[in-house]
C-alpha cells in the first residue's frame, strides 16, 4: 500500500496517517519474527515434540512408553534436560527416530569427535587404535580393564574412531548406559 493511498483512505476519517505506517511496520516485523521462528534451527526438543505430535501421542502416552514422567517429557521437548544414554536408546526406538541424528541433538559437542576434522585422520582410523593402546598412562589413569578393551576394539572395527580421544568418549558413554540399566 502507498503512502497516497493511505493518505487517502485516512482523509476524512480523522486517523493520522504516521499510525497506519506505524501498524503496518509492526504487521511486518511480526511477520519477519514468524520467519525466523519457522527456521530457527532443529533442537532436540522440537525434534521429539514434532515427531510425537506426528504419531499422535501425548506427553502422558508417550511418557507411558518410554517409562518417564510426562513431565520429564515435557522438560525434553523445552530444551530444560538432556535424556540419558539408555533413555536416548529408546526415544530412538519408540519414536522411530535415527539414533545417531538424536545423539547428536542431545550432545552436539560429540560431533567433533564422530566426525573427522580433516582427512588424514579418516583414511588411517587404525592408527587412533595403535596410540591409544601404547598410551598406558592413559589406560591407567581411566581405569580401563581387559573386558572393555576387548570392546573397544570390537567399536575399532567398524573403522569410524579416528582418534583415542574418541575411544575414551564411546568407553564413557558405554559405562553410563550400563550404569542406568
Amino acid at each position: 500500500m502507498s503512502v497516497e493511498s493511505l493518505s487517502e483512505n485516512t482523509a476524512g476519517s480523522g486517523c493520522c496517517l504516521a499510525d497506519l505506517v506505524l501498524t503496518e511496520r509492526i504487521a511486518i516485523s511480526k511477520n519477519k519474527e514468524g520467519l525466523k521462528s519457522k527456521m530457527k534451527k532443529k533442537t532436540l526438543g522440537s525434534m521429539l515434540k514434532d515427531r510425537r505430535e506426528f504419531l499422535r501421542l501425548t506427553q502422558r502416552e508417550l511418557a507411558a512408553q518410554l517409562g518417564v514422567k510426562a513431565s520429564h517429557v515435557a522438560y525434553l521437548e523445552n530444551g530444560r534436560r538432556r535424556p540419558s544414554l539408555s533413555l536416548l536408546r529408546r526415544l530412538s526406538t519408540v519414536m522411530g527416530l535415527d539414533s545417531e541424528t538424536i545423539f547428536l541433538l542431545a550432545h552436539p559437542e560429540a560431533r567433533e569427535l564422530i566426525t573427522p576434522r580433516d582427512g588424514i585422520a579418516a583414511r588411517r582410523p587404525e592408527n587412533a587404535w595403535r596410540n591409544f593402546l601404547k598410551d598406558r598412562s592413559l589406560i591407567a589413569r581411566h581405569q580401563i580393564k581387559p573386558n572393555e578393551l576387548r570392546v573397544l576394539k570390537q567399536v575399532n572395527m567398524l573403522g569410524r574412531v579416528t582418534s583415542p580421544r574418541q575411544f575414551l568418549f564411546i568407553l564413557n558413554s558405554i559405562r553410563q548406559a550400563v550404569e542406568e540399566e
